[in-house]
């Protein structure tokens, strides 16, 4: 494998989380927030690389840090 998209997932936001089905491998992941029309409100965070293997859980914690949420505006979104 390489270099391809393997997964998309858009969860709800009051899920507070996501699960993705991958197949063993090492793998990257780049997590935006997008409000309910698709338009991003944060800026993309890069989760570092992680490796999956058949039958575990591979839990991966993502934090977004305060600085990177977009604020509501007169022209549309703004980082705060």
């Amino acid at each position: 494998m390489g270099g391809g998209l393997a997964s998309s997932v858009t969860p709800y936001c009051s899920d507070f989380g996501a699960s993705v089905s991958l197949a063993d491998g090492s793998y990257t992941a780049s997590i935006t927030l997008i409000d309910a029309r698709g338009a991003p409100v944060s800026t993309t965070v890069n989760v570092p690389p992680f490796n999956v293997t058949s039958n575990y859980d591979t839990p991966v914690d993502v934090d977004f840090p305060p600085d990177s949420f977009f604020v509501a505006s007169a022209k549309g979104a703004e980082k705060k």
